[in-house]
C-alpha cells in the first residue's frame, strides 16, 4: 500500500480485525485527502522511533493535503506530546483517544477517555474547531478553561462524564481577564457523575457566552447547589436535572434591577431524584415574560419539596400544558409559599409590587390567572397533598382535559373550598374528559362543600 502515492482516499472504517499497519506506509501516501479509520486499527504509536513496529501519529505530518480524518488512538500519551500534522486544515474529523470509538453525526468531533490534563497544543487546536466534544474520566480536569487560547467557539455539543476533579464547568479567576468569546455556538450540554462539581459557572464571562445553549442535562452531580445564574440561560429550551443529591434550588435570582424576562424560551423542565430540593425558584419574583414558553414540567422523587411554584410564579406560567408530579412525599400544595428567613430576605430586597405578588393568598388571586392552558395534570404518590387547588384556581383551568391522581393517601378533596369562596354553578373544569382517581384512601369529596353535586361520579 505504501506504493499508492497518488491515493486520495483510504477507507478502512469498521475493519475491526486490523491489528497492524507497518511504519512509514501511511506517510508515503502524500496525496491523501481523506483517511477514514474509525472502528478500525487503534494501536498507533505516539512518535516515530527506530524500532517501531506500528504506524505512528507523527506520520500525519507528511499528509499536508489531508482534510478528512476519522481515527481511533488507544494510547492516551499522544495528548500530552506535541505531534505535527495537518490539524488546522481538517474540515471533517472524528478523533477518539482511549478505549472506545464514538460514532458521531457531527462534522467535527473528539472523544477523550482516561486521559490526564493538560493537553498538547495540537489538541487545543482541534478543541477550538470541534463541533462535538466528549470527555470521560479525565484526571486533572478542574474546568474547561484550561488555556487562554481555548474558546470552543465551534462547539455545539458537549458531554462530560466521570471527571471527578471538575469543580466548575467554566471558571475565570478574580482579577483575571476573561476570554473575549466563550461557547458562542454551544447548543447542548450533558454532565454526568461529576462528584465535585460545585457551580456551573464561576467568575465573569463575556457578553454572548452560552447565548445559543438550548439543552442542558445534569445528572449525579452531588455537590451542585443550584444550576447557574438564570440570566445565563436566556435561550435554553430544555433542562433536565436528576440524581443531584446536594441540589437545594434549581434557579436563584436576586437582582431586582433587571427587567428583562428570564428563561423566556424554556419549554421543558424535568426534575428527578433531587433529595435536598426545597424550591424550584428561589429569590425575587421573576420579571414579566419569564417562563413564557414553558409547556412541560415533570417533578419526581423530590422528597423535601413542599410546593411546586409560588402563587406569583403560577400566574407567569401561562403556556404550561403538561404538569406531572410523582413521589414527592412531603408536598403539601401545588401552589404555595414557605415563609422563612430566606423568603423574608428576598422580600426585603424586592420592590413593593413584587412583595405583594409573592405574599398574596391563593383565594385572593383573580380568577383565570393560573395555568389557563394546562391540558394534562398527573399526580402520583404525593401523600402530603390534602387537595390540589382552591375553587378560584380551578375555575381558571379552562383547557384541562385529563386529570389523574393515583395513590395519594392524604388526599381528602380535589378542589378545596376556602373560607370566603363563593360556590359557582358554572365554569368549573369545562373541558375535562378523562378523570382517574385511584388509591385515594381519605377522599371524601371532589369539590369540598358541594358533595351532592358529584355523588354519582364514577371513576
Amino acid at each position: 500500500m505504501g506504493e499508492l502515492q497518488n491515493l486520495k482516499l483510504l477507507d478502512l472504517m469498521k475493519t475491526n480485525s486490523l491489528e497492524m499497519i507497518a511504519p512509514n506506509v501511511i506517510s508515503r501516501m502524500t496525496q491523501l485527502e481523506e483517511l477514514r479509520m474509525g472502528n478500525s486499527f487503534g494501536k498507533w504509536e505516539v512518535m516515530e522511533n527506530g524500532d517501531a513496529r506500528q504506524a505512528s501519529l507523527a506520520e500525519m505530518a507528511s499528509l499536508s493535503r489531508l482534510t478528512v480524518l476519522y481515527i481511533h488512538v488507544k494510547n492516551v500519551e499522544c495528548l500530552s506530546q506535541d505531534i505535527p500534522g495537518p490539524w488546522k486544515n481538517l474540515k471533517k474529523f472524528c478523533i477518539c483517544v482511549g478505549r472506545d470509538y464514538m460514532n458521531s453525526k457531527a462534522a467535527r468531533s473528539i472523544k477523550i477517555e482516561n486521559s490526564p490534563c493538560p493537553n498538547a497544543k495540537w489538541v487545543e487546536v482541534l478543541f477550538n474547531r470541534t463541533n462535538e466534544l466528549e470527555l470521560v474520566h479525565c484526571k486533572g480536569l478542574y474546568n474547561l478553561m484550561m488555556s487562554h487560547e481555548l474558546s470552543f467557539n465551534s462547539l455545539k455539543i458537549l458531554l462530560i462524564k466521570e471527571c471527578g476533579e471538575m469543580e466548575h464547568l467554566l471558571s475565570v479567576e478574580e482579577g483575571e481577564e476573561p476570554p473575549r468569546n466563550v461557547f458562542e455556538h454551544l447548543k447542548e450540554v450533558d454532565l454526568y457523575y461529576l462528584k465535585n462539581l460545585k457551580t456551573f459557572c464561576r467568575g465573569p464571562l463575556p457578553a454572548g457566552s452560552l447565548q445559543n445553549l438550548r439543552k442542558l442535562n445534569i445528572s449525579r452531580c452531588n455537590k451542585l447547589i443550584n444550576i447557574m445564574p438564570s440570566d445565563l440561560l436566556q435561550n435554553i429550551e430544555e433542562l433536565k436535572v436528576s440524581h443531584c443529591h446536594g441540589l437545594v434550588e434549581v434557579f436563584h435570582f436576586q437582582d431586582t434591577s433587571k427587567e428583562d424576562a428570564l428563561l423566556s424560551k424554556l419549554r421543558k423542565l424535568q426534575l428527578y431524584n433531587l433529595a435536598e430540593l426545597t424550591s424550584i425558584w428561589k429569590g425575587v419574583v421573576p420579571p414579566l415574560g419569564s417562563f413564557h414558553h414553558l409547556e412541560y414540567l415533570n417533578v419526581g422523587h423530590c422528597k423535601r419539596l413542599r410546593y411546586v411554584v409560588s402563587p406569583a410564579l403560577a400566574q407567569i406560567l401561562q403556556q404550561l400544558k403538561n404538569l406531572r408530579i410523582g413521589e414527592c412525599e412531603k408536598m403539601e400544595k401545588l401552589i404555595g409559599v414557605e415563609v422563612d428567613e430566606s423568603t423574608t430576605a428576598s422580600l426585603s430586597s424586592s420592590s413593593g409590587s413584587r412583595q405583594s405578588e409573592l405574599t398574596c393568598s391563593l383565594h385572593s388571586l383573580p380568577h383565570g390567572t393560573m395555568f389557563p392552558n394546562l391540558e394534562t395534570l398527573y399526580i402520583y404518590k404525593c401523600d402530603g397533598l390534602q387537595n390540589l387547588f382552591s375553587s378560584s384556581v380551578a375555575q381558571g383551568l379552562w383547557q384541562l382535559n385529563c386529570l389523574s391522581i393515583i395513590d395519594c393517601k392524604g388526599m381528602e378533596a380535589i378542589i378545596a373550598k376556602e373560607a370566603d369562596d363563593v360556590v359557582v354553578d358554572q365554569g368549573m373544569l369545562p373541558r375535562l374528559r378523562t378523570l382517574e382517581l385511584q388509591g385515594l384512601e381519605q377522599l371524601t369529596s371532589f369539590y369540598q362543600g358541594v358533595r351532592d353535586r358529584y355523588q354519582d361520579l364514577k371513576c
